[in-house]
C-alpha cells in the first residue's frame, strides 16, 4: 500500500515520455504530499495545497470540505463520478487488515504524512 513514491517515478517518466510539460518538481510534490494532514509549506505550495485539499475532500466524500461549498463539491462529484472507488478502498482495507477498521488504520498509517 506504499504507492506514493513509486507513483512519483512513473508520473515523472510519463511527463517526459508524453511531453505533458508539467514542472517535474511540482508534479512530484503534488503526488508525494497529497496525503499530508497539515498544510504544506514550501516550493510549489499553491499547487501542492490544491491537490492536498482536493484529496481530503475526495477521500472523505465531502465530509471534510477544506473551504469548498457543499454545492461546489456536489458539482465536481456529479461531473466526475467515483464509479465505486470508495467501495473498492473499503474492500481493499478489509482484505489487507482482516477488517475495514484495522486494514484502514494500517493503510492510513503507511500513506499519511504529517
Amino acid at each position: 500500500m506504499a504507492y506514493l513514491e513509486p507513483s512519483e517515478v512513473v508520473a515523472i517518466e510519463d511527463n517526459k515520455k508524453y511531453g505533458w510539460g508539467l514542472d517535474p518538481e511540482a508534479f512530484s510534490g503534488a503526488i508525494h504530499w497529497h496525503h499530508k494532514i497539515f498544510p504544506y509549506k514550501g516550493t510549489h505550495q499553491d499547487v501542492i495545497e490544491a491537490c492536498r485539499k482536493a484529496d481530503w475532500i475526495d477521500a472523505t466524500q465531502g465530509w471534510v470540505r477544506k473551504g469548498m461549498s457543499r454545492s461546489a463539491i456536489a458539482k465536481v462529484e456529479a461531473t466526475f463520478p467515483n464509479c465505486g472507488f470508495h467501495k473498492a478502498l473499503l474492500r481493499l482495507a478489509k482484505e489487507y487488515g482482516g477488517s475495514t477498521v484495522i486494514g484502514g488504520f494500517k493503510v492510513v498509517r503507511g500513506i499519511v504524512k504529517l
